[in-house]
């Protein structure tokens, strides 16, 4: 990949730390898990504006896309996370009751239950900030098909991408775990 994901890997392993502290063990779960959803459902919201920024480069495209992330999570996401959740509104390809079983074993409070949460956390970090990214460099006018590439080092061929779950699944595809893996070494 042709970004450093190392501030993205320590503010999330930074967050799993701070929240271990804060929350008991039978909270903790879900809540990591309920931040995974937090940022989906930011970026779901926001996509399609997103798609439509323009910008002068990547840089600048990427600051625009974080200051836009911050508006819609606070006037869009914070109202409506809970009841979504309670819902289990599909965001990209998951719906919270796909964690509920790993929610339940988790806590029991073993770090046999947490780990495989927390990971999961790590990675979904990983995938969303790679789609925050692509969305970047579509906005400094690559295509969608080149910025997959600018990013990746990988051509591939696929159609139009006009939703979050197609760039997500295409991102984790395309070595989103494998770059997660690097960072753990």
């Amino acid at each position: 990949m042709n970004i450093d994901l190392t501030k993205t890997i320590q503010e999330a392993s930074s967050n799993l730390s701070i929240w271990r502290d804060r929350y008991s063990s039978h909270e903790l779960p879900y809540k990591i898990v309920l931040n995974i959803f937090y940022r989906k459902f930011t970026i779901e919201c926001m996509f399609d504006k997103a798609l439509n920024l323009s910008s002068d480069s990547w840089d600048d495209g990427y600051q625009q896309i974080m200051k836009l992330y911050g508006q819609v999570a606070g006037s869009e996401v914070v109202h409506n996370l809970e009841k979504w959740v309670a819902q289990d509104v599909r965001v990209g390809a998951q719906r919270f009751s796909d964690f509920a079983p790993y929610i339940e074993n988790a806590r029991s409070g073993s770090l046999e239950g947490i780990a495989p949460i927390q990971y999961t956390y790590l990675l979904h970090r990983v995938i969303d900030e790679l789609v925050l990214a692509w969305i970047a460099y579509t906005t400094s006018g690559l295509s969608q098909i080149d910025s997959i590439s600018q990013l990746t080092n990988i051509i591939i061929e696929t159609g139009h991408i006009d939703s979050y779950e197609q760039i997500e699944a295409i991102m984790d595809q395309l070595g989103a775990e494998s770059e997660l893996r690097k960072y753990m070494q």
